[in-house]
């Protein structure tokens, strides 16, 4: 199975210079080999509903609001999925940022888009009872993706 998570923006969002996301995959523990994402803001931008906002498997830097610049809408690039092989592993989607401390922000805030790979994608949003999201600190989660992702 291929597998990759985008963060969507569920409204209109404003992210300030300094705003960051750290997306990885994860089984029993153990990050999953090329599925860290960062995305750092170096800037002021405004995203629509349904942007990406972050993504597992590559790094991106903002510096450009590309809408208030005439050149789009802004969105981060998408994930970039890998092959995952957790046999009965869970599988576990790792955030750390410091937009949503708690998680009711987070969920209020954000969605989420598994790739899996060949055009198959799907949406989810963190009060989906079949995702278990764990606090682990201010601003750092894990998300159980098991339930979702199994084809």
């Amino acid at each position: 199975m291929y597998l990759g998570v985008e963060l969507i923006a569920r409204h209109d969002l404003t992210l300030n210079l300094g705003n960051y996301f750290e997306t990885w995959l994860s089984d029993s523990g153990e990050p999953i080999r090329r599925t860290l994402g960062r995305d750092e803001y170096h800037t002021q931008v405004s995203l629509r509903p349904e942007a990406r906002v972050a993504a597992t498997g590559r790094i991106h830097i903002c510096q450009l609001d590309t809408e208030a610049a005439g050149l789009g809408p802004l969105q981060a690039p998408p994930s970039r999925p890998v092959a995952i092989h957790s046999g009965d592993k869970p599988i576990f989607l790792n955030i750390r940022t410091n937009t949503s401390l708690e998680v009711t922000a987070l969920a209020r805030t954000f969605g989420l888009r598994i790739n899996l790979g060949s055009g198959d994608s799907r949406l989810y949003t963190f009060d989906d009872p079949r995702l278990f999201v764990d606090k682990v600190s201010p601003g750092r989660y894990m998300v159980d993706l098991s339930r979702v992702t199994v084809n």
